[in-house]
C-alpha cells in the first residue's frame, strides 16, 4: 500500500516537521497522518496515523557511537539472562508492557500511553497463524534467480572460510531493497531492509543500545562505494536526489519495544522499524522511497518449513569497499524467537533481512540478524514470530 504523501504547501503540520511551533494540528488527506496535540514546539503528545496516542517521557538519553559497529552482546551487558521466549510464551500483561512501543522526536522520548493492551490482544489472537504481506518490486529492475539451494544442510561460517560474496547490482530488486544504516561520518555501520514504501526493518541494537539512543542515524537503500554514484537513491534531504551525495539524515521515526529499551538486551526484544512516512512527526515531505527501489515482504513460517531450509544475509558487511552490500546463505535452525545459523556476517551486517523463498520463489523476510551468540561459535536473529509480525503492522504504515 501506498502512504499518503504530507501535503506540499506549508501546512502547521509541515512546519512542525522541519522545527516551527504549532498549535493543535491535523493532517487531513488520510487515517495515516499524525495529530499533534499541545502547542510547544515539543508537543507533549500526539496521536499516530493508527490512531495511538503517544506521551512525552522526557529528553532522551543519548549513547556515543560504538566504534566500527555493534559488537556481539554478552549476558553480562544486560539482564543476566538469555531470554529468548516467543511472544506465544507470554502473558497478556507481559505482552503489554514487553513491546509497548517506544519512540524518538526531537531528541524527546515518547511512549504509548499506557500498556499496550489492544497489541496485546491482536498478538494473541494472531497465534499459530502463518502470517504474510506481499513485497513488491517497485521500479528497480529485477534479478531473475531462485532459490538455488533448497533444503541445504552443510554448515556455512566465518568459523570457516568466509563465504560471502559481493553483490554489486545494488541498483536491481532485492539488493536495491537493502538500507544502509549510518552515521554521517561513515564509521558507524548497521543493516536494514525495506518492508514497505516507507518502513525500515532493523535491528533495535542499530538505533539504542538498551541504555541509551545511538546518534540519529543516516539512511540510504541501494549504496555501493565503487559505483561513480554511490548512493543512487538519495542524497541530502530530498528523495530521491539525482546527485547521490550522501545519505539521508534523519526525516525517519524510529520506534523499539520497552524492553529492549529498558536494558533487557536479548534476542527476543532486539527489532525496531525506522517509519519513514506521516504516520509519527519526523519525517520529510519525500516521495515514498520504496515506490523506487522495491521491498520485501513478511513472513512467518511454520517450523516445518524453516527448520533446515536455506536462508539468505546480504547486508552492508565491513569488509572489501565499504560500504558495499555482501552476503551468504545456508541452513536456518528455529529456536522458538530465534533463528540460528551458520551464515557469514560481521557486525555491520547486523539489522539485515533473513530471508527466503516461499515455494513460488517470491522473497520473505523471516527474520532480523543479530549476530553472533557469544560462546556458542553460531551466529543468529530474531525469528519472525506472529507476534513480531503483529508488533510491525501495528506501528507502521503496512
Amino acid at each position: 500500500m501506498r502512504a499518503t504523501r504530507l501535503l506540499a504547501v506549508i501546512t502547521p503540520a509541515a512546519m512542525l516537521l522541519v522545527g516551527c511551533s504549532t498549535g493543535e494540528v491535523e493532517e487531513i488527506e488520510s487515517h495515516r497522518e499524525f495529530k499533534v496535540l499541545g502547542t510547544e514546539e515539543i508537543p507533549k503528545e500526539f496521536i499516530s496515523g493508527k490512531g495511538q496516542r503517544f506521551v512525552l517521557s522526557g529528553p532522551a538519553k543519548f549513547v556515543p557511537d560504538p566504534v566500527g559497529g555493534p559488537e556481539p552482546v554478552s549476558p553480562a551487558n544486560g539482564s543476566g539472562a538469555r531470554d529468548t521466549r516467543s511472544e506465544d510464551q507470554m502473558t497478556r500483561e507481559e505482552l503489554a508492557h514487553a513491546l509497548r512501543p517506544v519512540m524518538l522526536y526531537k531528541d524527546h522520548e515518547y511512549t504509548l500511553d499506557g500498556p499496550a493492551y489492544e497489541l496485546a490482544d491482536a498478538i494473541i489472537a494472531a497465534r499459530g497463524k502463518e502470517l504474510k504481506t506481499k513485497g513488491s518490486e517497485g521500479r528497480a529492475r529485477v534479478t531473475n534467480d531462485v532459490d538455488i539451494t533448497p533444503g541445504l544442510t552443510r554448515p556455512q561460517g566465518i568459523i570457516g572460510t568466509d563465504t560471502r560474496e559481493v553483490k554489486r547490482d545494488n541498483t536491481v530488486f532485492p539488493s536495491s531493497t537493502r538500507v544502509l544504516i549510518t552515521n554521517p561520518t561513515l564509521t558507524f555501520g548497521c543493516s536494514g531492509q525495506m518492508i514497505g514504501p516507507t518502513t525500515i526493518l532493523t535491528a533495535a541494537s542499530c538505533l539504542h543500545d538498551g541504555s541509551g539512543w545511538l546518534p540519529t542515524r543516516s539512511w540510504s537503500p541501494g549504496v555501493d562505494s565503487q559505483d561513480t554514484n554511490p548512493f543512487p537513491y538519495q542524497g541530502g534531504s530530498l528523495y530521491p536526489d539525482p546527485a547521490g551525495d550522501t545519505p539521508t539524515f534523519g526525516c525517519y521515526t524510529p520506534i523499539v519495544p520497552s524492553e529492549w529499551k529498558n536494558g533487557q538486551i536479548s534476542v527476543s526484544h532486539d527489532f525496531a522499524i525506522m517509519e519513514l512516512g506521516p504516520m509519527y512527526p519526523g519525517s520529510c515531505d519525500m516521495d515514498p522511497p520504496g515506490d523506487d527501489v522495491g521491498w520485501l515482504g513478511l513472513w512467518v513460517p511454520s517450523e516445518s518449513a524453516l527448520e533446515g531450509r536455506s536462508g539468505y544475509i546480504y547486508g552492508y558487511a565491513d569488509k572489501g569497499n565499504w560500504p558495499q552490500i555482501w552476503g551468504s546463505h545456508g541452513p536456518l535452525t528455529d529456536e522458538g524467537a530465534e533463528i540460528r545459523h551458520e551464515i557469514d556476517t560481521s557486525s555491520a551486517q547486523k539489522g539485515a533481512a533473513i530471508y527466503m523463498f516461499d515455494s513460488a520463489d517470491d522473497r520473505y523476510v523471516v527474520g532480523i540478524h543479530k549476530g553472533t551468540v557469544v560462546g556458542a561459535g553460531e551466529n543468529h536473529g530474531r525469528r519472525m514470530t506472529s507476534g513480531l509480525h503483529t508488533w510491525i503492522v501495528n506501528h507502521s504504515a503496512l
